[in-house]
């Protein structure tokens, strides 16, 4: 009769235990992922932080008495590398997207810097000056097989950007000498077919791949401003998309490829505008009119803002910025519709919050 008990006591407390075990993961709310990647100098150095689309689950991921920033985040959002010179020099670390697992992945005495993962996750291309010249580097995604593969007499520049089928890389180069203008060069992951795509004798700057690869999109200088240009990946089809005196700048791919999105500066006046793939059909989004009121209607200030930078969201339905005004030098994360409407500051203060990007999985 005893030993009945003990088993009906035990199968008692067994049933109780599963019981709570089930109903506190039933009930366990679920940990909400960040939608927004972004820098900030808004303590004594620079950190990194992110945010959700509202403005909630504001999280600072790095905490250091030296600056940790040009973040980048991997194509599964899992993963963060980013620069940091809290060893005394700039080194290229990863982290989790939450923070954690903080880890120094390159260890040299020497620059290292302007990471950023592979489309597949399994790489980090990074810049360093560790032979005395910036060029570009590539290793594995937990550090190891370090490899040079650019080899140019003079500097190379990142962030060097892969093509969506990690067989190519981009980047800015001083192509013959240290005066020479920016110009953009190609070359293949493992190193080898390193050519000019851009042979212009004028700077670049900004560019990005289309999402089906075949295409970089650029701004360019021209003889009296910049404006934006699209290139075949073998150099040819050079095409400009832009013209006027103002400059042309940051632009950007829709995801599905049929819209371009970038800024406009003209004086003092800093807009983002939109327009086909083509070139056609370009829209002011945010900013100053010509008569002098801002897209909603409302009278100028005398403290104009300024918008810079365009970053789609992976839905293709909003678009991340930064935003400050003319008297100040404060910039802040903003987001909006596509098509301009839904104006949204997400970050405040004194600071200035820059290197935006999105994570891959926001909003979808």
């Amino acid at each position: 009769m005893k030993k009945l008990l003990a088993i009906i006591v035990i199968l008692i407390s067994v049933s109780v235990f599963l019981s709570l075990t089930f109903f506190k993961r039933e009930n366990k709310k679920p940990v909400a992922k960040p939608d927004i990647l972004y820098a900030s100098n808004s303590g004594a150095d620079w950190d990194i932080y992110t945010i959700n689309t509202d403005g909630s689950n504001k999280k600072k991921l790095t905490n250091n008495k030296a600056n940790d920033y040009i973040p980048s985040v991997s194509r599964n959002g899992q993963k963060i590398v980013f620069t940091s010179e809290r060893d005394g020099n700039k080194d290229i670390y990863v982290m989790n997207a939450d923070g954690s697992g903080q880890k120094n992945l390159t260890k040299h005495k020497a620059d290292d810097t302007e990471a950023s993962f592979s489309s597949d996750g399994k790489f980090i291309s990074f810049s360093s000056n560790r032979t005395g010249l910036f060029q570009i580097y590539i290793m594995k995604a937990d550090g190891s097989k370090v490899r040079r593969v650019t080899f140019n007499k003079e500097n190379d520049f990142g962030p060097a950007n892969w093509s969506p089928n990690n067989k190519h890389l981009i980047f800015l180069s001083h192509q013959d000498k240290p005066e020479d203008h920016l110009e953009i060069s190609i070359v293949n992951s493992d190193g080898t077919n390193r050519r000019k795509l851009t042979s212009r004798n004028l700077g670049e700057e900004d560019k990005s791949w289309s999402k089906d690869g075949k295409q970089i999109l650029f701004a360019g200088e021209t003889d009296k401003s910049w404006q934006i240009f699209l290139i075949n990946t073998d150099g040819s089809g050079l095409k400009k998309l832009t013209n006027g005196s103002a400059h042309h700048y940051r632009p950007s791919f829709s995801p599905d490829n049929k819209k371009i999105a970038y800024t406009v500066v003209d004086d003092e006046k800093w807009d983002l505008w939109i327009m086909d793939r083509d070139g056609k059909n370009s829209k002011l989004l945010v900013g100053q009119n010509e008569t002098g009121h801002d897209k909603e209607g409302e009278k100028d200030d005398g403290h104009e803002d300024k918008q810079s930078g365009s970053h789609f969201s992976p839905n293709g339905k909003k678009i991340l910025y930064s935003e400050t005004s003319s008297h100040k030098n404060d910039w802040k994360v903003f987001v909006m519709n596509v098509d301009g409407s839904s104006k949204k500051q997400l970050t405040f203060g004194e600071s200035t919050d820059w290197y935006l990007s999105w994570f891959p999985n926001s909003l979808k």
